[in-house]
């Protein structure tokens, strides 16, 4: 149980991550307004039949699914899920509003090699799993519950994602070894993709990294995705999910970008010292993002939270 630090303020910095920044209400919303009888359903029952469409794709072509554990396939086959899956998530982000995702390899990037290796990622907001999908349809680590999630669930577990439980990681490590390895075999496995920030934020800072993905002391390939807006930020940090949907699906236009950046390969140093390993992994994110830095952790943003709750702020949490 977490307990609330009832002597925090909300203007503690180590918040700041959480923090939204939205644009006030104003009469461009108004205008605006009537567009959203046309705009909402359209959206949404396009965004669902999405969702429907690679639910189906993976029920048929998928892996045969036990116990939350999908069962391998071969190369021919993970490569007919990989097209499919990209095609009905970026057919998803579009029915979002994101019409167009801007997508850049670094310079030194080298693709063939990649493959071999997890990405990391930082993470603002549950659409950086669909921008990834509509790019690679790699496998995540993600909270048990998602496996319970009509729909989502079937997929998730199809496309060979880690279920982890909050409560009890042990073992989440040797898990992603041992994808890792896999992935080095260039066995028929989904790629996978970490987030060691393990919550998200609101695009302005990376937060502490989880070392999970850097006991192994195997290569990384960092990732950086961005969202660019000017009056509703699509980062879901501390919204009401309702809320997020509606503003989310009523946008006019949504914008974001990612690049994928060179590969990493840990010195000796850093392959004895995880935590070394995924601090320079994170000032190299940094310095693509141009944020800040911070040490806050997903146990502030609960906190964060809590006192948001206690003052029943409108449309926070």
């Amino acid at each position: 149980m977490t307990v609330i630090e009832t002597t925090s303020s909300l203007e503690d910095s180590r918040f700041d991550p959480f923090k939204r920044n939205d644009k006030s209400f104003d009469w461009i919303e108004l205008v605006k307004f009537p567009l959203v009888f046309v705009i909402f359903p359209f959206r949404f029952f396009g965004a669902l039949l999405s969702v429907l469409g690679c639910y189906f794709f993976f029920l048929i072509f998928g892996p045969s699914v036990r116990q939350n554990i999908a069962a391998e396939v071969s190369t021919s086959r993970r490569q007919l899920l990989l097209r499919g899956g990209k095609c009905f998530s970026r057919a998803c982000l579009f029915f979002l509003g994101f019409y167009r995702v801007c997508g850049r390899q670094h310079s030194s990037y080298d693709s063939a090699e990649a493959k071999k290796y997890v990405l990391v990622c930082n993470h603002t907001s549950m659409l950086d799993i669909l921008i990834l999908m509509s790019v690679c349809m790699p496998s995540f680590v993600s909270k048990e519950t998602v496996s319970k999630v009509p729909l989502i669930g079937r997929i998730a577990t199809g496309m060979q994602c880690i279920y982890v439980n909050r409560a009890s990681r042990g073992g989440v490590s040797a898990k992603v070894i041992e994808r890792q390895q896999a992935c080095m075999e260039q066995r028929p496995v989904a790629p996978l993709v970490i987030f060691p920030e393990a919550t998200t934020t609101n695009g302005h800072f990376l937060i502490k990294f989880h070392t999970g993905v850097f006991r192994g002391g195997f290569p990384v390939v960092p990732v950086v995705i961005k969202y660019r807006y000017r009056r509703f930020s699509p980062t879901y940090e501390t919204i009401r999910s309702a809320y997020y949907i509606y503003k989310l699906f009523t946008q006019l236009y949504n914008e974001a970008e990612y690049t994928l950046l060179p590969i990493y390969y840990p010195n000796e140093v850093e392959k004895n010292d995880p935590l070394v390993y995924a601090n320079n992994v994170r000032a190299v994110m940094q310095k693509e993002l141009k944020c800040s830095l911070s040490e806050s952790s997903y146990q502030d943003k609960l906190v964060y939270h809590g006192l948001l709750r206690k003052q029943d702020r409108p449309k926070q949490l």
